[in-house]
């Protein structure tokens, strides 16, 4: 059986997600939330529209709803009172790690960022179709190494902002 010549090849190095991701390390922090200032304006006219929707309830004799939304109401202004925690949040050659949890790069398929004051939003689309997207307030001074980081990994894709995230920024929730 006779011989075959091997061809000699170039090794080619290899530019996936992960060797990317591996020259543009970025670390940083994000917080969990928004947080908007309320004044007391802000507890009055909601306090307002809370009795409005129990005195509805009574009007109706729903008793059952109106303890429901009494207590809808109560955890509405614990819930307003509390100041977000800061996460940390890396992005390196094994993915995007916010606190423990690390998620791959090829989990994700574009991202997109909204300008906002103090804080933008970055919105990373996955391309598993049951697993959620995510949303990431990033500081605005954070955001230009963030975002120098993501372009060499995913594109970047014009999306606007969802009704109930205006929504949100409209009540100051």
């Amino acid at each position: 059986m006779p011989k075959q010549k091997r061809r000699k090849t170039k090794k080619v190095k290899k530019t996936g997600a992960k060797s990317k991701l591996k020259t543009r390390a970025v670390n940083f922090l994000v917080p969990e939330f928004v947080y908007y200032k309320k004044g007391l304006g802000w507890y009055i006219v909601s306090g307002i529209i809370g009795l409005g929707l129990i005195g509805a309830a009574v009007w109706q004799r729903q008793w059952f709803l109106a303890v429901i939304i009494l207590l809808a109401i109560i955890v509405f202004f614990q819930y307003s009172k509390k100041r977000p925690q800061s996460k940390k949040c890396h992005i390196g050659k094994d993915g995007i790690k916010i606190d423990q949890k690390t998620f791959p790069p090829n989990l994700f398929k574009s991202f997109s960022i909204i300008y906002d004051r103090p804080v933008s939003h970055l919105f990373l689309e996955t391309s598993k179709r049951f697993y959620p997207s995510f949303w990431l307030h990033v500081k605005n001074k954070d955001l230009a190494r963030v975002k120098k980081a993501l372009l060499g990994v995913l594109p970047e894709k014009q999306t606007q902002e969802g009704m109930i995230v205006r929504i949100n920024r409209w009540f100051r929730f």
